[in-house]
């Protein structure tokens, strides 16, 4: 994760050997404008998932992303207002506001029941995944590709399991508006 580190990582199981069961109905999620920052700053979420954007700062914010076939665009929300957006499509879904240049998050969609979040240590668990062959992947922010690795899982599961996500990801020449353009300063964004 580079200078980030690894926390936020998002981790995900495809068995190699057999098929995958469904993915369980998806609970709702909240993210959080507060302090003109998103909270969590990463969340990981099943296919299908209802993430709902809540203003709880007492400025407007206008949350969006330009991550195609993600996209969406909230609209300007002033406090205690609420945007809800069903993700359909895995993969990663940057959020950003086009009032504050500043804020940024991501919303992960995975097409796995076998999923978590790292810790900020690094540290992961994926609980409740039967013996057999999967492949692991792991996304960060900062890494410019998933990195991908085979793993085998026993009847006692799979301990001491590492891997390396990269920090070599390049930022962006600009933080984009919602159209996908520049920002312009003279604007005040």
């Amino acid at each position: 994760g580079g200078h980030i580190g690894p926390g936020g990582a998002v981790l995900w199981l495809k068995r190699t050997d057999g098929p995958m069961p469904r993915i369980a109905a998806p609970t709702n999620q909240v993210v959080t404008q507060r302090e003109k920052t998103f909270l969590p700053h990463v969340l990981a979420v099943p296919l299908g998932t209802t993430v709902q954007f809540r203003n709880d700062d007492r400025i407007y914010h206008n949350v969006f992303s330009i991550a195609k076939p993600n996209d969406f665009d909230a609209g300007i929300r002033a406090t205690g207002a609420t945007y809800t957006r069903t993700f359909n499509n895995p993969g990663a879904v940057e959020i950003l506001c086009n009032i504050h240049s500043t804020m940024n998050g991501y919303v992960f969609v995975v097409d796995s029941p076998y999923y978590a979040k790292a810790q900020a240590s690094g540290a992961f668990a994926i609980r409740g995944v039967p013996p057999g062959r999967y492949g692991l992947s792991a996304w960060h922010e900062a890494a410019s590709q998933i990195t991908r690795k085979s793993i085998v899982v026993g009847p006692g599961g799979a301990r001491g399991l590492s891997i390396s996500v990269g920090g070599d990801k390049r930022p962006s020449p600009f933080v984009p508006d919602k159209y996908g353009h520049k920002r312009q300063p003279q604007l005040g964004y």
